[in-house]
């Protein structure tokens, strides 16, 4: 649980107004990577919210309405698996963040960003903190409007790719390659930059 905004507190002597950034689907082999970013007034918490990843559908469901209600300033971007698979999901992940910051700083000046793990430790702007989806209010509230976007689009994907489990496995991990092997790739959003091990005869859908 996360218990007081003692790294957003601790951003606020370099900026006005501190932005979470997180982003969901870098490991999935399916469709897209989604990013979110989000500016929260200094009166709004909610000792609940935690990392995404440690909360349940109905508990995103609710935060997320939550969050978008109370905060000043949010923003999505979502990237396909064919531009993941045309420039790497590495950069991708860098663009994102960058997009963010600068969809923030057109609305807000002196901001700085608050992200989790260490892929935007070089750029100016960025602080970056491991785990920081479990140690920053700002960043797990973007995790959870990234992720809550992310899953409600598996689950569409899923009414059009049956076969898959998609909205349970959201292109992660045994039981999605468990499916692919059965049933095939489903092409137009399988990422290809992503090797299955052993996929000389599984078939195109």
């Amino acid at each position: 649980m996360l218990k007081d905004f003692d790294l957003e507190i601790k951003s606020k002597h370099k900026a006005d107004y501190v932005v979470g950034m997180d982003e969901t689907g870098r490991g999935s082999m399916v469709s897209s990577l989604v990013a979110a970013c989000v500016i929260l007034p200094d009166d709004y918490n909610n000792p609940k919210i935690n990392d995404s990843k440690k909360l349940t559908h109905t508990q995103l469901e609710e935060f997320e309405k939550e969050i978008k209600e109370n905060a000043l300033f949010y923003k999505i971007v979502e990237y396909e698996n064919s531009e993941i698979d045309t420039i790497g999901v590495q950069q991708i992940n860098i663009s994102a963040f960058l997009s963010l910051k600068d969809f923030a700083e057109s609305k807000y000046k002196n901001v700085i960003n608050l992200v989790d793990g260490n892929i935007m430790k070089n750029y100016n702007g960025f602080l970056s903190f491991e785990k920081g989806d479990s140690k920053s209010f700002s960043i797990a509230c973007a995790s959870i409007i990234a992720k809550t976007h992310r899953d409600r689009h598996m689950i569409n994907l899923a009414r059009k790719y049956p076969h898959w489990n998609l909205e349970v496995n959201k292109g992660y991990g045994t039981d999605y390659i468990n499916h692919v092997k059965e049933h095939g790739y489903p092409n137009e959003i399988h990422r290809f930059s992503y090797k299955i091990k052993d996929d000389k005869q599984i078939r195109l859908f």
